[in-house]
């Protein structure tokens, strides 16, 4: 297939008939009437992406990619989200002095910001693991 004003175009055959049923000057404008509009292939994505990965996955990915905008560099460096299961999102911790230093204010500030991140699923709360103890 071939493309007229960016739109795709059906089989010569086809065209070779609109051309005379119409004549060449309006062929090309009954062509492009008929075919589909264009789609952008981050929606292609996003609908296959919706159909093989849950929710908990989509979100998790987005988590983990805007993480550092979301806790902030210092924090992103030393932590990273790695898992959601039963409304709780896990967080890896790379020393064991981060899960003290992660209770209270820090962690409630960090769990409304993953809530406000995570549209299409619940997140109830934070689980500080430490690194390489997440299953």
């Amino acid at each position: 297939m071939s493309s007229i004003n960016g739109r795709r175009t059906p089989p010569k055959e086809l065209y070779s008939l609109l051309r005379d049923w119409y004549g060449a000057d309006r062929a090309d404008a009954e062509m492009t009437a008929y075919c589909p509009e264009p789609v952008l292939m981050s929606d292609l994505l996003d609908k296959v992406v919706s159909r093989v990965m849950s929710p908990q996955n989509i979100e998790l990915i987005k988590l983990q990619h805007n993480w550092n905008v979301l806790v902030g560099e210092q924090l992103g460096r030393f932590t990273a989200p790695v898992g959601i299961q039963y409304d709780n999102l896990y967080v890896e911790v790379n020393h064991s002095a981060w899960l003290r230093e992660l209770r209270g204010s820090i962690k409630q500030r960090l769990l409304v910001n993953a809530q406000h991140a995570c549209k299409s699923i619940e997140i109830k709360d934070l689980v500080f693991v430490l690194k390489g103890r997440s299953a």
